[in-house]
């Protein structure tokens, strides 16, 4: 724990990452017992400025001033993935509590590189799957954990992104759609068809 604080400071690697930095981290720690946001890191002045005025919380302008902070007890990594292994082994290795955003890494040799950083410093390593909780994936679990439906073999979740230019509205590429920086996700979203063995489908959301 931070000095003179029972919370646990933590501190938000990528405040522009995400489609809402705000509420989806900085707003459910704030909220959050036993969390206390302590400040952001990010490589673009204006996003610091927002976050400091927003929250009027500490920033930096790099991820090794966030590890030479002895204040700072856990890192949450908000940034592309194919940074999240090399970000999240560096600061296990400096003594920091990790949550990365999913997904977790590129591969199952970074995952266990991860893991074992984790291990050997004894600090906790766990990826934000925030869907898990929500309303309709819960629903989903419990209809076929019930048996409603019998067997399930086929699951039809579909995926749609599209990012466009504020300005001009024109669709703009991402950092999502490089694959060397997002890697390989099979993506679960709102929208479900959950089909059974006589092929009837079901739960729609």
């Amino acid at each position: 724990m931070g000095k003179g604080n029972l919370s646990a400071n933590v501190v938000i690697i990528g405040f522009g990452m995400g489609f809402n930095p705000k509420q989806y981290h900085c707003s459910i720690i704030e909220t959050t017992k036993g969390l206390n946001l302590y400040g952001v890191c990010d490589i673009k002045p204006d996003r610091l400025k927002e976050a400091q005025k927003e929250y009027q919380i500490k920033t930096f302008v790099s991820f090794d001033e966030v590890l030479d902070d002895d204040n700072v007890d856990l890192v949450v990594i908000a940034t592309p993935h194919n940074t999240h292994a090399p970000m999240a082994i560096k600061a296990l290795d400096a003594g920091k509590h990790v949550v990365t955003e999913k997904i977790m890494c590129l591969n199952t040799q970074e995952a266990d590189a991860m893991i074992s950083a984790s291990k050997r410093n004894q600090r906790l390593l766990s990826v934000r799957q925030n869907r898990r909780w929500d309303p309709d994936y819960l629903t989903v679990k419990k209809v076929i954990d019930d048996g409603i439906l019998g067997d399930v073999f086929s699951i039809d979740s579909p995926l749609l992104t599209c990012i466009l230019n504020p300005m001009t509205g024109e669709r703009k590429k991402n950092w999502v759609e490089v694959i060397s920086t997002i890697g390989v996700v099979i993506s679960l979203t709102r929208s479900f068809y959950l089909q059974n063995q006589n092929r009837k489908r079901f739960l729609r959301f």
